[in-house]
């Protein structure tokens, strides 16, 4: 009878805790209606996103990983929407919050899920954001190396991505280099930046795309040169460069800007070289430029260089006044007044005329043809 009477007992005391953990079960959120919760408000923000509500959706993404904490998506899209709020923020100070608030974001994305290459991306564009903020310089550079690094990181994700390589190069040519101490530095960090777009030209396909690549491959090579002291290794650098930009050229022949740069090049292969071939050859590419973004004042400008640069006046002063009239803002005429490059045409009275703003004489314009 005890030993019945205590099986018994026992039976009901298991009864009782399996009941109370059922009924704490009970009480607690099934994983399932988390998860479910977590989605709902997730693809509320997809809607509000692509409404372009960017507030809107960034609270429903907020909902989302306070429901789900390890949601690494919700936090990447949350981190979105916080750089679209901060661009269309009117103070510095605000866009500096919202773009800060977003690296946080990207950077609990990443720490979620290390090898997603798009949250590095975003974080690295945040960053960029940021260095281009009106900020201390040790904050923006830091910005710019931070940017850097998650470059190399998704990279290392994604290493036949031409647009990671593209990205990291143009961050240290455009953001960077203004940062080096020293030319010997800067022309070292053009260098590195020339190579991640041979990186990028090796991994793209598409010839607009080639083109770009090549573009800015070229142009790393040329500033590359003007910083590097030595002669003869500034002259095989722009040599790189004058065929970087033919390849380009041959990639998308319709492009202006490759010719107006490849021009460039060749005016400053001349500066080294001392030969005229090379600034006939700049006037070709900066016509060729020129009949494909008609009345450009910027190549009108330096197509006016290259012939002031050959001695040939008259062609040099016809495109200064041409320049001059498409410059509505006047900077091209400004900054002939001092360009060291209009020194033989210093003395002319038609230059002196063109710079202070005054009609030049009608022997510039251009002979009509006539007929017998």
């Amino acid at each position: 009878m005890l030993n019945t009477a205590g099986k018994m007992g026992r039976l009901v005391g298991l009864s009782l805790v399996l009941a109370g953990l059922a009924v704490a079960r009970a009480q607690e959120p099934p994983v399932t209606n988390v998860l479910a919760r977590a989605a709902a408000a997730y693809q509320r923000g997809q809607q509000l996103l692509a409404d372009r509500n960017w507030g809107g959706a960034l609270e429903a993404y907020e909902q989302a990983t306070t429901i789900r904490p390890d949601f690494a998506e919700a936090h990447m899209q949350a981190g979105f929407a916080l750089m679209q709020l901060g661009f269309e923020a009117g103070e510095v100070n605000q866009r500096f919050a919202r773009w800060q608030a977003a690296t946080e974001r990207f950077s609990r994305a990443v720490e979620l899920r290390p090898h997603d290459k798009t949250a590095r991306v975003y974080w690295s564009e945040a960053l960029v954001q940021i260095g281009d903020l009106p900020l201390e310089p040790a904050t923006r550079l830091a910005c710019y190396q931070g940017a850097v690094e998650q470059c190399r990181q998704a990279v290392a994700v994604a290493p036949e991505d031409w647009e990671l390589y593209n990205k990291w190069g143009a961050i240290l040519s455009t953001k960077l280099s203004p940062f080096a101490g020293t030319e010997a530095t800067r022309s070292g960090l053009f260098r590195e930046a020339a190579g991640l777009f041979s990186n990028a030209v090796h991994r793209a396909k598409f010839s607009g795309d080639l083109a770009t690549l090549h573009l800015n491959w070229a142009a790393a090579l040329v500033e590359a040169a003007r910083f590097e002291p030595d002669c003869d290794a500034k002259r095989r650098l722009l040599a790189q460069a004058v065929e970087k930009f033919e390849r380009a050229a041959r990639s998308q022949p319709n492009a202006a800007p490759i010719y107006t740069a490849w021009g460039h090049a060749l005016v400053d292969q001349w500066r080294l070289s001392n030969q005229r071939n090379d600034l006939r050859e700049a006037i070709d590419k900066f016509q060729t430029s020129l009949a494909m973004a008609k009345d450009d004042p910027a190549v009108l400008y330096s197509l006016a260089v290259a012939y002031a640069l050959l001695d040939s006046r008259l062609m040099a002063l016809q495109q200064l006044q041409q320049c001059f009239r498409r410059d509505s803002r006047q900077e091209y005429r400004r900054q002939a007044a001092s360009d060291r490059d209009f020194d033989n045409l210093r003395a002319d009275p038609t230059f002196q005329a063109l710079i202070r703003g005054e009609e030049a004489p009608r022997l510039l314009e251009n002979p009509r043809l006539r007929g017998r």
